[in-house]
Order: structure tokens, then sequence, then C-alpha cells
């Protein structure tokens, strides 16, 4: 049998979409970046691996396999190193890699998240919309949803953890949240007594053989 659901923390859920949603904006600004240096168009094919290295990335759309006289050359060097020009914007581009990295760091205390993300774990979870925007991709958006939500195993368990949240409830409203809880004065002896007496005489509570509260 399949879980029953019972609840959702709907204040979590909000709290871990606004992360993710603050994490898509900050991923936005490297991709908007590498947009302005007019190189190879970025897709969800590609957007993975771009995130994961954009400096290696944006320097291959430059400089292409940097073959020369059959000796390979390392282009991230070859630029770093204005053995190649860089194109304008590509400092730019290094500059919110490596903010956003920060950012994304878990020991940063001043990033406003309520979860410890790194930048490298983040990557999967965003793709492009139609616009060329950065955003969360369904499937973990609804995984987010099941993580907020509480299940019981069976629809009997969940009518038991209704009920039992129906008695706190009226526990509460008539000041007996602190009668005595041991046996026998206790409140689960009180409701087996309560069921036997239904179940014998379905007379529900008469008054007799109940039990008594101090």
């Amino acid at each position: 049998m399949s879980d029953v659901l019972i609840s959702t923390d709907a204040s979590k859920l909000q709290n871990l979409r606004n992360d993710y949603s603050i994490i898509a904006g900050k991923f936005q600004q490297i991709v908007t970046a590498y947009n302005v240096l007019g190189l190879t168009a970025l897709t969800n094919d590609n957007l993975a691996a771009f995130l994961a290295d954009p400096e290696t990335f944006a320097a291959t759309a430059i400089v292409g396999d940097a073959v020369i006289n059959g000796v390979s050359y390392n282009v991230v060097n070859l630029l770093r190193n204005n053995i190649v020009v860089k194109p304008a914007g590509y400092d730019a581009l290094l500059s919110n890699v490596a903010a956003v990295r920060d950012f994304l760091n878990p020991k940063n205390p001043h990033n406003g998240l309520i979860g410890n993300y790194t930048y490298g774990s983040m990557i999967q979870y965003f793709q492009l919309n139609d616009s060329g925007n950065v955003v969360i991709k369904p499937s973990r958006d609804a995984a987010l949803v099941i993580m907020c939500n509480s299940y019981a195993t069976s629809t009997t368990a969940k009518n038991m953890i209704t009920l039992g949240n129906s008695i706190l409830s009226q526990l509460s409203s008539l000041n007996l949240l602190d009668i005595q809880q041991s046996y026998p004065n206790g409140l689960g002896a009180f409701i087996e007594q309560m069921i036997y007496s239904e179940k014998r005489t379905g007379t529900g509570l008469n008054g007799k053989g109940i039990l008594k509260y101090n």
C-alpha cells in the first residue's frame, strides 16, 4: 500500500523555493556574463558543463583545440597569460563565477540561505527555460514538495493521527494537558475504558466505572 499524504509544511517549502530562486539568480549572473561574449550558445545540453567550469568552457569556445604544430596547449593558460587576446567581458565572467562560488560556500554565514549548499552540488538542479533564463528543474521542485510532506503508511494510520491531533486540541481547550499520565489514572487507560464501554454496551461514557482524576 502506498503512503498516504497527511500534510505539507508550506512554510518550509516556501523557504526552500526561495533558496532555489536565489541560487537560480546567481547562476543567471554567470550565464548573462557569458552571453555577453557572443560565443557558443548555451543550451540545456551544455549548461551543466558550462557551470561546472565556466572558464574552461569559455576559453575553449574562444581558442578552440589550441593545437599548434602538433603541440596541444592549455586554452585557459593561453588567455590567462595574454597569449590569446581576451574578448571584452571575459574578466567580468570570471569575477561573476568567483562571486557566486563564494556566495555558495557553506561557510558563508551571510548568504541568507536556510540550507548549506555548495556551488558544484547545485548545478544539477537547474535548467534554461524557453527564454534562456536559469530556473529550477520541475523534477527538483517536485522533490522539494516531497521533502516537505508528511506521510502515513495507510489510511488507518492517517485517521489515527487525525484523531490524535483532535484529542490533543480538545484536551488543550479543556485545560487537561496536565492530567496524570501514568496508570491507573492516565489518559491511555481512560481511552481504553471508553472504547471498552462503547464496544460492550454501545452507550459510550455513562459515568459508571470512569477513572477518577486528581
